[in-house]
Parts: C-alpha cells; structure tokens; sequence
C-alpha cells in the first residue's frame, strides 16, 4: 500500500508541477507511512467514538457537530500519517451535514441499498461474469420497472373509468 501511495503521489507531483525540481521528487520518493501504533489506536479510538456518537438512534445537532468533528480529526491525523485514503473517507466528512438534514443515519442509513442490493441479487444470472452479469441485471431491473409502469398505468386507468 505504500509504495502505491507513493506512486500516486508521485504522479500528483508530477501532474501538477512538470517542472519538479530533483529534490522535491526525491522528498516524496522517500514519504513513509507512519507504523506507530500508539497513534494508530488513538486515530481508531477517536474514530470509533465519531462512528458510535453519528450512528446513535436519538442525535442532537450538537451531537452531530461532534461526531462529525471526531471523524474530521480522525481522517486528518490518518492523512498526516501517510495512510492509504479511500474516497469514502472523503464522502464521510459529509455525513454530519446529511444528519442534519435528514436525521438520524439510524433510520435511512443503508436501507435503500440494501434493499436494491438484496432485489439485484436474486436476478438468475447463470454464472455469467465478466460484464454479462452487470447487463442481465439491468436487463432485469428495467424489465421490473416496466411491469410495476404497466400495473400502475391499467390500474389508474380503470380507476378513471
């Protein structure tokens, strides 16, 4: 994961300034990740608390504020020490001003993708992979769609009549 990371910082480098100098190439080659798991654990703790505070059933706005303010540190002292980042990390520090407008993540968090995930997966697909599966489940999908239109459009035309 490091030398990936130092790849792609490379790269960035490299994209955004094609005059680098020697040294500023050589500084990023030699990046590390931090390995101190002192402070591993305390990024984890503090983490953990942002994820149980945001995740809780009843949740006041400045519980949102602090959550949100744990995971924020908690993502920013990983970034200082040089760990891999996902773009979830990023989607995360967004999920603070979402409670605020929705409420809880306790009542909507997954539930839709979960729903839509558990619908996908019981479409036969055969074995196919490579692409093929991804097309008979959209095949599948709209073809559900089209029916629940169908139904609903017979059904609000007898009701009009």
């Amino acid at each position: 994961m490091e030398k990936l990371l130092c790849k792609r910082r490379l790269q960035n480098l490299l994209f955004n300034n094609p005059e680098a100098s020697e040294d500023d190439i050589e500084h990023v080659k030699s990046m590390r990740m931090n390995k101190n798991l002192r402070r591993h654990y305390n990024v984890i703790v503090e983490f953990s608390a942002a994820i149980r505070i945001l995740c809780n059933q009843l949740i006041t706005p400045n519980d949102t504020k602090r959550g949100g303010g744990a995971l924020s540190r908690s993502v920013q002292e990983w970034a200082r020490m040089g760990c891999h980042l996902t773009p979830y990390y990023h989607l995360a520090q967004h999920i603070p001003d979402q409670l605020l407008r929705t409420g809880p993540s306790y009542a909507s968090s997954a539930w839709a993708y979960e729903r839509n995930n558990g619908f996908l997966g019981r479409f036969k697909h055969n074995g196919h992979s490579g692409g093929e599966i991804e097309g008979t489940m959209f095949r599948g999908w709209w073809k559900t769609i089209f029916i629940q239109d169908l139904v609903c459009s017979i059904n609000c035309f007898q009701l009009s009549h």
